[in-house]
């Protein structure tokens, strides 16, 4: 009796040891609860990537660590993932992508879109005129007035990258337009602004009497 007494403590102390991590290195794996994907939503651009990370959790919230996830994508039209999880946009649209590890799923929402960019439109000189460009796919139109560099109207867009704003500068009658100046544009024929960044354009108008006047000296003007 009492060498199965001692057998039986034996086998109850090595199962206590096995559960605690313990015991001839033998380890217990904690138990996979959640997964936990980083970043839960991003935006990308089509083309672009985006590069996810998977976390398991155990019931407290530890990391569970040498896990590794299986990635995949609920809509590889719009995005797919590698093996590894990167994220690359394929088109404008919604995805979600899943990580599972031991059974357990968390995911993250991808957003595919075209950057935008804003053009900003702003007048100078004494002048009066209006700078204007139609509305495009890429964005809305700009019809802004300058008076005396004073601005009304829509003087600010924002436009899908890679969109061409073309602008059109027009002065009011008894001025003159004298040029572009800014991030994109210069001189004075059109302005074609590339919307492939945030873009700042000036337009410049004078009166025109002002730009017309010419010095006369005053032993000229008693002749």
């Amino acid at each position: 009796m009492t060498s199965l007494r001692w057998t039986a403590t034996v086998a109850l102390l090595g199962a206590v040891a096995v559960s605690c991590g313990g015991g001839d290195g033998i380890t217990v794996a904690s138990e996979v609860v959640t997964v936990s994907v980083s970043p839960a939503s991003a935006t990308v651009a089509p083309n672009g990537t985006m590069q996810l990370t998977a976390t398991a959790l155990d019931d407290v919230g530890n990391i569970v660590t040498g896990e590794s996830a299986t990635w995949a994508s609920n809509n590889l039209a719009v995005a797919t993932v590698s093996p590894s999880g990167l994220v690359t946009g394929a088109a404008v649209g919604t995805a979600t992508i899943r990580a599972t590890i031991r059974g357990k799923t968390g995911s993250a929402t991808i957003t595919v879109a075209v950057p935008q960019f804003t053009l900003t439109i702003a007048g100078a000189g004494n002048g009066t005129g209006t700078v204007t460009a139609p509305a495009n796919a890429g964005g809305g139109a700009i019809n802004v007035t300058s008076v005396a560099g004073a601005l009304s109207g829509t003087w600010e867009q924002s436009y899908a990258s890679g969109t061409i704003v073309s602008l059109t500068a027009t002065p009011a009658a008894g001025s003159v337009f004298t040029g572009w100046s800014g991030s994109t544009c210069s001189g004075i024929g059109g302005c074609n602004a590339v919307m492939s960044q945030a873009q700042f354009v000036t337009a410049t108008f004078a009166l025109a009497n002002a730009t017309n006047t010419t010095s006369v000296s005053p032993a000229a003007r008693n002749r």
